[in-house]
């Protein structure tokens, strides 16, 4: 995945991630320091559903137990205070982010986006709140009955319909 850790079923794409920090400085000398990135390409290819949502008339998605989870994840946090070792941290909240997206045995997107968020939150104590945005980019199973043949899981074509942003907010509490 990142930092050296190997998964088998979880995958994050090299190239565009941009990596931020906001630095706020207010009268009366209060800093702030909120850290992220943005546009990290990541795919998980097991452990992932769409399971036991609510429905009605209008819901469009099929219920499943075995789909192709990916996204593009942007992840932004405020540290409690100032003048920490930054890079460590970012490193720690980005590895911890990645190893519960890889290994959660995820129901929903909103699900593992939780997760991810309370964990960030239990393993890095200088965050005090975190806040992940996840859109889903689905990847359907190619029907390959036209031509008489077909297919176990084996072939995926990305589709950018149906769509949503899945974001949340998690605060440490006081």
């Amino acid at each position: 995945m990142r930092g050296g850790q190997q998964h088998s079923t979880a995958f994050v794409q090299t190239g565009p991630t941009n990596e931020t920090t906001t630095v706020t400085y207010r009268r009366g000398g209060t800093v702030s320091v909120t850290s992220g990135f943005a546009g990290m390409a990541v795919l998980k290819t097991a452990k992932s559903a769409f399971a036991g949502y609510l429905r009605d008339r209008l819901t469009t998605l099929k219920e499943t137990h075995d789909r192709l989870f990916g996204t593009l994840a942007t992840a932004k946090w405020i540290y409690a205070s100032h003048g920490l070792d930054y890079a460590a941290l970012r490193a720690s909240v980005t590895d911890v982010l990645l190893k519960v997206f890889a290994e959660h045995d995820s129901l929903s997107v909103q699900q593992t986006l939780f997760a991810m968020g309370k964990s960030a939150l239990d393993a890095v104590p200088e965050i005090t709140e975190i806040r992940l945005q996840m859109p889903n980019k689905h990847c359907n199973l190619v029907d390959l009955s036209a031509f008489g043949q077909d297919n176990p899981n084996h072939i995926f074509v990305p589709t950018d319909e149906p769509h949503g942003s899945i974001e949340a907010c998690l605060r440490r509490g006081k």
